[in-house]
């Protein structure tokens, strides 16, 4: 009978201790992924969308993007151009000479104005 109760509480005293390593390793695991949030939370803050290199570079370039429209707004009115087209991305508009906008004409075809 001894040895049957030795044996029980060997396999106690066993399960004990996986327990607690079992236990140990979830704390850890938890752990690195608090870490790793903070991490993806931190890149988000830092470089995404909104982030401070974002809101930096905007900062930094709008100054002299704003330079550059009107540079080539007085150039268009002063040469008479109808359409400045930027082609370094696809084709985009950037200066339209407002009395081509037909935005109205179209919104009284539509019967909406």
């Amino acid at each position: 009978m001894a040895s049957k109760a030795s044996w029980i509480y060997v396999q106690v005293l066993r399960c004990g201790t996986g327990n607690a390593k079992r236990r140990t390793k979830e704390k850890k695991e938890d752990q690195l992924f608090n870490k790793e949030k903070d991490l993806r939370d931190l890149q988000r803050k830092r470089f995404g969308f909104e982030g401070d290199l974002f809101k930096k570079r905007q900062e930094l370039i709008k100054p002299i993007q704003d330079k550059v429209y009107n540079a080539v707004q007085r150039m268009a009115a002063n040469r008479g151009y109808d359409f400045v087209l930027d082609k370094s991305e696809g084709i985009t508009i950037i200066f339209a000479d407002p009395k081509l906008d037909k935005s109205e004409d179209v919104l009284r075809e539509l019967g909406v104005k």
